[in-house]
Parts: structure tokens; C-alpha cells; sequence
């Protein structure tokens, strides 16, 4: 069952944000507001990736939003509500509406800092590229809540913690045969990183975490332990590397599934032009009723051909399987290209154009739902409106 969490998270980011921010400080503060809006018109192949009988879909999209900050120079707040509003062809979930409210509240301290975010979405699965640990394109509402603490802070001149506790909630619509499963996660990590030298950290991470499927009860609790390295290698290019290992348990159950994570990025950032690639092995919440081990690898690349034509080619692969291995959802694995270009067509119009390939395989059967699709969109550009 679905539930309307948007009430409590904005009444705990607005209490947060009064404890960070008093009220003599906000009065002191600017207040600003940069409107968003853009217009697209959309078109998918098959936009669920279904294995057979694939549907096209086509929509026209209003974009629209209207962030709000307020900044004194130690402290930041800021408020985004935005909405997507479509049109479609059909029954194209191209064509669904969909809502977001983000919120973010900062304070900064002469050794760190501390912040608090929260983001509650109204949309459906079939709209975005699909999450990590759950490789679905099905046309499913969702209802999703995600809050979190992170707090930074330098423990010597050259050592810096980060301890981050987030939560989340994430309710589908019943929608029989569609698999998904409503569930609650809630992730804690702690990060120590030292300074070698000028250009090289050493980093230590230790992570935990509680899942529990809201549907059917099953809890999981996971942990690892990562060390690493990060690296400015030259002017140009940077890497990092993170290896570890991970247990994830089951309350009530003998069993346990231990297994390695990782995380490896590298990037080059050029004048015009900027790569970056990363890697990443690790334990994330699924709807399908358990946590899911999952690999993804991401490589993009960007390019400026001139001030006002930009350019972008985005690669990206994910595969996924039960943490136990027992079958509890059949393993898959999801892969898209993008490519793209903006162009500044005034001062105040950027005008950009978009191509994709999406492809979803099941491994048992080896079947795939595969789709292109194009997106032409002309968004207006505000700038940001002092209101204080």
C-alpha cells in the first residue's frame, strides 16, 4: 500500500532546517530562486523493455521547478519542488506525470560541517533509468522517501572523517505480476581519510545497513569493509580505488553470504573535454523483496565544441542477482547508451537533442526487451532571482 509520506518529510526537513538555521540567521541571510522550465517531445520504441509485443510510446513534456535557497556565507537551505506534466501517445508511461519535492539544509564550522537532505518522489518506474538494484522499466507507480545525516569533520590537519545515516522508503502501487515489493532501508557508513602526501589519501571505510521488505517482512542486514586509495595522479588525471569485503545475514537464519566490494574510478578532465569511468561491486535494496549484489560500470565522456555547442556520449551496464543466491528473483542485467547535444540558441533558450539504446536481459532465459528512443527539449534559462 501506498502512503503519503511528503507531510512528515517536510515537516522533519522544515524542523531540521529550524535547528540549523535560527531564525535571526535566516533573516540575516539572501534569499534567491532560480525557475526552471523546459518543453520536450519524447519517443521510445518500447519504453517498458518488454520481451514481447513491444508498445511504442511518445509524449509532449512540460518541465517545471522552482528552487529556493537562502545563503549567509556558514549556511545554506535550499527547497526544490518540481514536476513533470505529460501528454502521451497511448497508454506510453512516456506520458505519466510525476513529482518531486528535495530539500537541503548545510552548516558549516571552522573543522567541518554538517547537512541534512531529504527527497521525496511521486512518479513510476518506467520513467527514469532504473535503479541499481532494481532493473525494472515496468509501468509501476512509486512512491519513494529518502532523508539523510552526513557529518564531515577534520580530526587533524591531515586526517577528515565523514560519518553519513540515511533511510528510505520506497512503496509501489499492487500491480499483481509485477514483482515489486514495497521495502524500508536504512544504510550507515563511516569514512576516515588521510593525507599521504599533496595528492595522495588513505581511505578506510566501514558501512552497515538494514533492509526489510515492507510486504513480506524479510530482514537483511548487511556490512563491509573497504580500504582504498585516491590519487591526483597528474594535472589531468585522478583515480581512486576502494576493495573490501562483505557479509550480508538474514535474522533467524544460519546462512550468510559473504562475498567482495569495490569501487574504482578514474577521470580525465581536459580544457574542452573531460572522460571519467567508474566500476563498482556492491550490496543495494531492491523491490524484489531482498538485497541485491550488484555490478555496474559507467563511462562518459564530454566535450565543448565552442561557447555555445556542447556535447556528451553516456555508457552504463548493471548486473544484479540475490545477495544469497537463492533465487529469490531471477538475476538480470540492464545496459543503455546516450548520447546528446546542447546547444545555446540565445541567451536565455538552450535548445539540446538526444538519442538512446536500452536493452534488459533475464538470465534464466536469456531473453532481452530492447528500445531506442529520442528526446528533442528547449529549456529556458531564469537565472537566479534575488528575492531578499
Amino acid at each position: 500500500m501506498r502512503t503519503p509520506h511528503v507531510l512528515p518529510f517536510s515537516i522533519a526537513l522544515g524542523a531540521t532546517a529550524s535547528l540549523l538555521l535560527p531564525p535571526a540567521a535566516a533573516r540575516a541571510g539572501v534569499w534567491n530562486a532560480t525557475p526552471e522550465l523546459a518543453l520536450s517531445g519524447e519517443y521510445a520504441s518500447n519504453p517498458q523493455l518488454l520481451l514481447s509485443q513491444p508498445e511504442q510510446g511518445s509524449a509532449a513534456v512540460l518541465n517545471v521547478g522552482l528552487p529556493t535557497a537562502w545563503n549567509d556565507g556558514a549556511r545554506q537551505f535550499e527547497l526544490a519542488p518540481r514536476a513533470r506534466l505529460a501528454a502521451s501517445n497511448g497508454t506510453s508511461p512516456i506520458g505519466k506525470d510525476a513529482y518531486y519535492l528535495a530539500g537541503s539544509a548545510r552548516s558549516d564550522g571552522e573543522r567541518g560541517s554538517i547537512s541534512v537532505n531529504g527527497r521525496w518522489a511521486d512518479d513510476s518506474t518506467a520513467l527514469l533509468e532504473p535503479t541499481t538494484g532494481t532493473l525494472t522499466r515496468l509501468d509501476v507507480a512509486r512512491r519513494q522517501v529518502d532523508a539523510g545525516l552526513d557529518w564531515k569533520r577534520a580530526l587533524t590537519e591531515r586526517v577528515q572523517s565523514d560519518l553519513n545515516v540515511g533511510w528510505q522508503a520506497v512503496d509501489y502501487a499492487e500491480v499483481p505480476n509485477s514483482g515489486l515489493l514495497d521495502y524500508r532501508y536504512l544504510p550507515a557508513s563511516a569514512t576516515v581519510q588521510a593525507d599521504v602526501n599533496p595528492r595522495t589519501q588513505a581511505m578506510l571505510l566501514l558501512s552497515a545497513a538494514k533492509y526489510e521488505s515492507a510486504t513480506t517482512g524479510v530482514r537483511q542486514d548487511s556490512q563491509s569493509v573497504q580500504v582504498g586509495i585516491a590519487r591526483q595522479w597528474t594535472e589531468k588525471w585522478n583515480y581512486s580505488l576502494l576493495i573490501g569485503r562483505s557479509r550480508v545475514t538474514a535474522p533467524g537464519l544460519s546462512d550468510q553470504s559473504l562475498g567482495a566490494v569495490y569501487a574504482a574510478n578514474i577521470g580525465w578532465h581536459g580544457l574542452t573535454s573531460s572522460i571519467t569511468a567508474s566500476v563498482t561491486q556492491a550490496n543495494q535494496p531492491s523491490g524484489f523483496g531482498t538485497l541485491a549484489l550488484t555490478r555496474e560500470a559507467i563511462l562518459r565522456t564530454d566535450v565543448r565544441y565552442s561557447e555555445r555547442l556542447s556535447g556528451y556520449l553516456a555508457l552504463r551496464a548493471v548486473a544484479e542477482r540475490d545477495s544469497f543466491n537463492a533465487n529469490t528473483f531471477e538475476s538480470r542485467s540492464y545496459a543503455s547508451a546516450y548520447a546528446g547535444a546542447v546547444w545555446a540558441a540565445s541567451p536565455v533558450w538552450d535548445v539540446s537533442v538526444a538519442v538512446n539504446w536500452q536493452q534488459q536481459r533475464y538470465k534464466s532465459s536469456d531473453q532481452t526487451g530492447s528500445s531506442v528512443g529520442a528526446i528533442v527539449a528547449a529549456a529556458r534559462k531564469f537565472g537566479r532571482i534575488r528575492l531578499t
